[in-house]
């Protein structure tokens, strides 16, 4: 009597819940058909079902129509998981990436988007062929859909696909701007995130990274999601009535690469104007100033003739502050810093010290000697 007892148990606990799965929310199932859409179902060379494409909503969830050949029969449905399908885990992996890059993803959000994401998981049905008319008649004006397919197939093969880039290192100098392009066409589906000293623009393709700071940063490739959700089936076991589903984001892969941000080394050589040689004398020091910042970046001692410093990109303006006696003070010198600069020859000028001489009068000892003379002829006359 008790094994009876159970199996009435059993029974009546998979009536309320259903040989589908466990009941988990009860929705309500709301339609509207669109205006000039018509789908014929072609299964062994022949029309298998037809009908007007509706918009279906569970509790305004918009809902795809997995069963084309099973009519509406009920408003009231019921969630459940969507291992219940009766579909196989790579069905629904395909499911979830067309509906992904179906209607609604970027750019894909007229009417022929909706129309080919039904088509595409249609054809997980035994439908053999679909075709697609502006009326319920199948010689009326066909609706093409096959760019639209092409699309959104062509997304979903790239699904996988980073960008070419991914997993690379790209040395540039500070405050140059390196440019990175996507040989896969995949970089539209990554958003990026990175570190506030890096500048970069994305343009179809093509990342442009400027950094403002040296060091080593890592920027990070994040797939887009369009929408976050679970991957559910909505039936009725009660009755029999067309199964319906919702699906989350498929698995998404990220990816990195890097950037190797370095100063340009710079050596400055203090030489004679004249002669071109460096000059060896002791302190003489100067201050460099960023002129596109408006600031300055340090103040520098010339050893045994020069200095030699890392800079970014840019312009710069060295001002002497202090040279030896020999030499006058450089007014200054403008120089750019770029990919093929190294040497910047700073120049200074001797100093001419004032030639003195001790000038003489003959004249007063030629007079003098004259006198000498003239007195002694006269004295010998005499």
């Amino acid at each position: 009597m008790k094994k009876y007892f159970k199996l009435i148990l059993l029974l009546n606990i998979i009536f309320m819940f259903g040989i589908k799965g466990v009941k988990a929310e009860t929705v309500t199932m709301s339609t509207s058909y669109i205006d000039n859409v018509w789908s014929f179902h072609y299964r062994n060379g022949d029309i298998w079902s037809y009908g007007q494409l509706p918009f279906r909503y569970a509790n305004d969830k918009l809902v795809y129509c997995l069963q084309p050949d099973v009519r509406i029969s009920t408003s009231e449905y019921i969630l459940y998981d969507f291992n219940r399908s009766g579909y196989s885990e790579e069905d629904r992996r395909q499911m979830e990436l067309i509906s992904y890059y179906g209607y609604r993803y970027n750019g894909h959000d007229s009417i022929n988007y909706y129309i080919a994401t039904q088509d595409l998981l249609w054809r997980f049905s035994p439908d053999d062929d679909i075709k697609w008319t502006t009326s319920n008649n199948i010689n009326g004006e066909v609706i093409d859909i096959s760019n639209e397919k092409n699309e959104i197939l062509s997304l979903v093969s790239k699904h996988n696909i980073l960008p070419s880039f991914n997993n690379s290192t790209s040395e540039v100098l500070t405050n140059n701007t390196i440019e990175l392009y996507d040989d896969n066409d995949v970089l539209s589906n990554y958003d990026l995130e990175y570190d506030d000293n890096l500048l970069i623009e994305k343009d179809n393709n093509t990342i442009k990274i400027t950094p403002t700071k040296e060091g080593e940063y890592k920027v990070k490739l994040k797939h887009k999601i369009n929408y976050n959700s679970g991957t559910y089936i909505y039936d009725n076991f009660n009755t029999l009535t067309q199964m319906v589903g919702i699906f989350g984001a498929p698995t998404l892969i990220d990816g990195e690469f890097s950037i190797n941000a370095k100063n340009s080394n710079i050596n400055i050589y203090k030489k004679d104007k004249d002669s071109k040689e460096l000059i060896y004398d002791k302190g003489i020091t100067i201050k460099i100033k960023n002129i596109d910042t408006d600031t300055y970046v340090g103040e520098y001692e010339f050893i045994d003739g020069l200095i030699n410093i890392n800079l970014p990109v840019g312009k710069y303006l060295i001002e002497e502050i202090t040279t030896s006696d020999r030499y006058k003070l450089n007014d200054g010198l403008e120089f750019e810093v770029d990919e093929d600069n190294e040497n910047i020859d700073f120049y200074n000028e001797k100093v001419i010290m004032p030639i003195t001489s001790t000038t003489k009068d003959y004249s007063i000892i030629f007079l003098l000697l004259f006198d000498i003379l003239g007195y002694v002829y006269i004295k010998k006359i005499n």
